[in-house]
């Protein structure tokens, strides 16, 4: 499966339903899991089409891991889809360690980012260790537009 297949049959299918349901965790999990897989399907394309772009990297998870220190959401995803995965993080020290820094609550004036939420509903959320909690839905759309301009630089059809 190219990266654009992906993004097409995975990915936008799941955003779209998390989108339509923002309190459903199942949903949040799988949206999670689309955006981050995209990250490895942009790794792989890379390998075999544009070997220079990951020269000296092991895997996808090292392709990541050079993601997550260009952009802060692409960060936040890489560790929640960590976490999410294995349930509680033992190594390093990622801001997102467990998979119940996400969860979903009603949407109020001081446990959001301003910015960042929809008011008033019950919405998935993340809750990085030190930060004011992201709205799922703001993290994975800002991530997701950074994979897509990934994409856009390597020539991915």
């Amino acid at each position: 499966m190219s990266p654009r297949e992906h993004l097409d049959l995975v990915v936008r299918p799941n955003m779209t339903a998390m989108k339509a349901d923002l309190g459903d965790i199942r949903l949040a999990f799988n949206a999670i899991a689309a955006v981050d897989g995209l990250a490895a399907q942009i790794y792989w394309w890379a390998f075999h089409n544009s070997s220079q772009h990951v020269a000296g990297m092991v895997d996808d998870t090292d392709y990541r891991g050079r993601l997550a220190k260009q952009d802060n959401d692409f960060r936040l995803l890489f560790e929640t889809a960590k976490a999410v995965k294995h349930g509680r993080l033992t190594r390093g020290s990622p801001s997102v360690r467990a998979a119940d820094q996400v969860v979903a609550s009603i949407t109020g004036w001081d446990n959001f980012r301003w910015d960042d939420a929809r008011w008033d509903i019950n919405q998935v959320r993340i809750e990085p260790i030190g930060e004011t909690p992201w709205t799922l839905e703001g993290v994975l759309d800002r991530a997701l537009a950074f994979l897509e301009r990934q994409m856009a630089t390597l020539g991915i059809p």
